[in-house]
């Protein structure tokens, strides 16, 4: 005699693989913790398949709903940005000030101070990119201007003596 559940209908069930072993749609919801409007593949392939054809469960793509590469860049591109931003300020203001004479140790300390501040901004934003769910979500290339600044501040640090 099959299981029913409380409302006394016989419980859907699924073939899990080429193993044959069956079990109920909603022990499968429980143990894999799926609820609602998220499934499992092999309750999509079940619901394709409909009743009494053998069920094949062939996954040719990723599903549409776990690809958030999308979502994750622009979610990302914010601190990328803002680290960016800032870098490009302090490099801008190393590379603007000059010192009136070999005296002006205020403007070679503003120097030594913008230029530090550019390669900490650049430094955080290539160890943003280091974790590797970041380097999955985000291409190489977006880190070359925070990079580029980072290298003309090291340059100017260098020139200033």
């Amino acid at each position: 005699m099959e299981p029913r559940t409380a409302t006394g209908a016989r419980p859907q069930t699924l073939r899990n693989g080429p193993t044959g072993s069956r079990r109920t749609r909603r022990s499968s919801r429980l143990r894999h913790g799926t609820r609602g409007c998220r499934r499992t593949w092999w309750a999509w392939v079940h619901e394709q398949s409909g009743r009494g054809k053998e069920r094949t469960a062939l996954m040719t793509s990723p599903s549409h709903v776990d690809d958030d590469r999308g979502c994750l860049r622009l979610v990302l591109a914010v601190p990328l940005t803002l680290l960016t931003l800032i870098a490009a300020y302090f490099c801008w203001t190393a590379l603007t000030i000059s010192p009136s004479g070999t005296w002006d140790d205020d403007a070679y300390a503003g120097i030594v101070l913008s230029c530090v501040l550019t390669i900490a901004a650049a430094g955080a934003a290539a160890a943003l990119w280091l974790v590797p769910s970041v380097r999955r979500a985000t291409p190489w290339w977006w880190m070359l201007p925070v990079l580029l600044l980072g290298v003309v501040a090291g340059v100017r640090w260098a020139v200033s003596g």
